[in-house]
């Protein structure tokens, strides 16, 4: 009855699979329907390997052309020039990497003591905190503030695992 060598358990490939791995459909399926299912489990299989296609330097021109001919942003009806891409995919190209106003030189130190400040006030509310810093996107002061807070975090945990000798500087 409870004998676990039980033929009727699943296979460790999981329901849906033959002992090969293969999904059964496949199996089950004539030879003119297979290559429209294959299509299938390939985009499918696509998307769990890579989050998001890059964006190509040929992308990033267009955008660039397309950008400085538009006084009126439809970020969705932009994107139809990007096939792939939705229109927040597009904003955020735009907005955080590709406009003229983003300041690429390395931050401040002062541009620190405003994010600092500026988070104090605001919690994680970005946006309103890239306004206090001109150049910087709400992304930008986001992985700034979080690349900060773990250098701190650091350096209070190395001080912490050294012996005390050490950290009171004997001899």
């Amino acid at each position: 009855m409870g004998d676990s060598s039980d033929s009727s358990k699943k296979s460790p490939a999981g329901a849906g699979s033959s002992s090969r791995g293969i999904p059964i459909s496949m199996l089950l399926c004539n030879d003119a329907e297979k290559p429209e299912m294959e299509k299938v489990e390939a985009s499918s299989s696509q998307s769990k390997g890579r989050s998001r296609p890059r964006w190509r330097r040929e992308e990033d021109l267009r955008l660039k052309e397309l950008m400085e001919s538009r006084k009126k942003l439809n970020w969705s009806e932009l994107a139809l020039q990007f096939p792939g891409k939705s229109g927040k995919q597009v904003r955020l190209r735009w907005v955080d990497h590709l406009s003229p106003d983003i300041d690429k030189r390395p931050w401040t130190a002062e541009e620190d003591a405003t994010l600092l400040r500026e988070h104090k006030k605001y919690g994680n509310s970005w946006s309103r905190i890239a306004k206090a810093i001109p150049g910087r996107s709400d992304a930008m002061t986001k992985n700034r503030y979080y690349q900060l807070t773990r250098r701190k975090e650091k350096s209070v945990r190395k001080g912490e695992n050294e012996p005390e000798d050490a950290r009171r500087g004997s001899n």
